[in-house]
């Protein structure tokens, strides 16, 4: 049994089986279950948007290589869309008119789409991916930051819930804009984003994140007193701009962004930090940037852009390593982390509602300073956003390889495609059924407990590793055991427990369990 099959012609899409499909399933549902304790609604908004819409909020370019991009028939433009701000923007500002129809919530659960250069490890980097989206609308700022201290308060409680290790990280908002901005990592060895944490106190930061006092210049080019200098290049989003930075020659530099040696020494997010629009995650900058000019000069005029030349050799040694002093406490206790991001909160502000004149009518009180004369004077004003997301596609890969050990996953019991799984011999196949039937029954004020008979014709030690490799919580098993003293052999790997217990009992000893895992 496996849980999802890639598309073998296309790199980047995935099909998912029906176990797969159960624990995506288990994930919506939970995220269904705080967000409706938040206050928040379901809708479902199209994935096909229009670069014209994006236009009028400033994301869009006509050369986006992350974006699917498409014409119908008649030659009228669409594009597939990795983000639904633009959507939801025009959608509220469409049909709410009064301050008096706010604060409003609106959450999706809907597919993204995002032409990703290279897709690689599975679900973590696909073209195709789930997101839950939500996004806020107040009536000011004050109420926003409180809406936003709401949700993530209803984060906290849904990763709680999933009984999985996870750090909160202040970060960089990107590409989606806002002032404020948190992410939600689960740490693993395998992961593409970095943390820092403090053992002693509770800050967290992406190494993106940027406080304000970080040191960042971007000067003109020089060797003056150097000697040979290294050089370490980024490129621009759209490919037509190159950005070289100059480093000292005792500074180790290279093409590859996202080797491990070079990110010791270099933090590319302050250069990212001068120049936003840098595409970081492409490894071979310089031979893109040259092999996108070489295609132009086929086709017409071209001319290389390397406008954008820095040197700034102490802010790309501003680095956190393992015990550097943390900026909050005081304490030499900074950790350095993989993770993998699995949601994300951002505070946007007016970001989109005011490009796209996104408004509503404002209450009749009088004015208590010249903004707020403004507002009154023209009755209206533009929505307070919020947006938030967690990705669901990426959430089941990360847990996967998290909690996995050398005989497969282990799958935390709000994740499980079911809870429990009924291996039994042959000759115990009706004793097997009945105890599916005991387990899967409301008895006692005790709800059913998710369980699957597997009664393939295979033997007991070939269930028994692939029930290992697929991750069930809890495994029963009926084999000699059973047979000679009519114990039921129960294997629970996260719990790091195997016991054997009576029929009697197997039920209150399996609910007594489930709470833990």
């Amino acid at each position: 049994m496996s849980l999802i099959h890639p598309d073998k012609a296309h790199a980047g899409f995935f099909h998912l089986l029906p176990l797969g499909l159960r624990v995506q399933e288990k994930l919506e549902r939970l995220i269904d279950k705080h967000m409706s304790k938040l206050g928040a609604s379901k809708v479902s908004l199209s994935s096909i948007s229009t670069p014209s819409l994006w236009k009028r909020s400033c994301r869009y370019k006509d050369d986006h290589p992350e974006l699917f991009q498409l014409e119908d028939r008649r030659g009228a433009k669409f594009l597939l869309s990795p983000t639904h701000e633009e959507e939801i923007t025009a959608l509220v500002g469409g049909i709410v008119n009064s301050y008096k129809q706010l604060p409003l919530l609106l959450y999706q659960t809907s597919r993204k789409y995002r032409d990703e250069a290279r897709p690689r490890q599975g679900l973590l980097r696909t073209r195709e991916f789930l997101m839950k989206d939500l996004y806020t609308f107040d009536v000011t700022l004050e109420k926003a930051l409180v809406t936003y201290r709401r949700v993530r308060k209803a984060y906290d409680n849904f990763f709680n819930e999933l009984r999985i290790r996870f750090v909160i990280a202040r970060a960089a908002s990107g590409d989606i804009g806002g002032s404020l901005s948190h992410e939600y990592h689960i740490p693993t060895t395998s992961g593409g984003d970095t943390l820092i944490q403090c053992g002693s106190c509770t800050y967290a930061a992406n190494e993106e994140w940027l406080p304000e006092n970080a040191i960042i210049e971007g000067v003109e080019r020089t060797n003056k007193g150097w000697g040979p200098y290294h050089s370490w290049f980024s490129i621009s989003r759209d490919r037509t701009c190159l950005v070289e930075a100059i480093l000292p020659p005792h500074i180790r530099s290279g093409e590859h962004l996202s080797s491990g040696q070079e990110k010791a020494q270099i933090n590319p997010h302050l250069i990212k930090a001068i120049y936003p629009d840098l595409d970081l995650s492409i490894e071979r900058p310089l031979s893109t940037f040259i092999e996108y000019w070489k295609e132009k000069r086929r086709t017409g005029p071209w001319f290389l852009n390397v406008s954008l030349i820095i040197m700034a050799p102490v802010a790309l040694k501003q680095w956190v390593q393992t015990g550097d002093e943390c900026p909050d406490c005081g304490e030499k206790d900074l950790k350095v982390l993989r993770t993998l991001e699995l949601g994300h909160t951002f505070h946007l502000g007016q970001r989109y509602s005011k490009p796209m004149n996104a408004r509503f009518a404002v209450a009749p009180h009088p004015p208590t300073s010249n903004r707020a004369l403004a507002q009154h004077e023209s009755g209206q004003e533009w929505f307070y956003m919020g947006c938030h997301g967690i990705g669901i596609s990426r959430m089941i890969a990360a847990v996967a390889d998290s909690l996995a050990d050398e005989r497969g996953l282990i799958w935390p019991r709000a994740m499980a495609p079911y809870e429990a799984v009924i291996l039994a011999t042959e000759e115990h196949k009706v004793v097997a059924e009945e105890i599916w039937d005991l387990l899967t029954q409301q008895q006692r004020g005790m709800d059913p407990i998710e369980a699957i008979l597997d009664d393939r014709d295979k033997s007991l030690g070939w269930k028994l590793k692939d029930a290992d490799l697929i991750g069930f919580p809890i495994v029963i098993i009926l084999g000699s055991m059973f047979g000679k003293d009519k114990l039921c052999e129960v294997s629970i790997r996260r719990l790091g427990l195997r016991d054997n217990i009576m029929i009697k009992n197997l039920r209150e000893y399996i609910d007594s369990k489930l709470a833990d895992i």
